[in-house]
């Protein structure tokens, strides 16, 4: 059970909230630099049925999902705004 609470004991005490303390385990993978671009709208209400999952790599402007309105059936694309990972 403890191990589970070692990744937010250790957030913690990197934000400066609590101190450190001997019984938490050294984060065992090095993390990693995230640069965002921001999300994606939806261009109109309705279904998502997601073209790209998790750790999928995409280029600019590539189809990640579409949005089916389920009133007239109207299929709406959802594009990829940059290159990068899907997180």
């Amino acid at each position: 059970m403890r191990g589970l609470l070692d990744p937010p004991y250790r957030i913690l005490h990197h934000l400066g909230a609590i101190e450190a303390s001997e019984h938490v385990k050294p984060p065992t993978v090095q993390p990693r630099d995230w640069i965002g671009t921001g999300s994606v709208e939806s261009p109109a209400a309705g279904f998502r049925y997601p073209d790209a999952v998790t750790g999928d790599e995409v280029t600019e402007g590539q189809t990640i999902g579409r949005i089916i309105d389920p009133v007239d059936g109207a299929e709406h694309k959802v594009a990829a705004l940059s290159i990068g990972t899907i997180i």
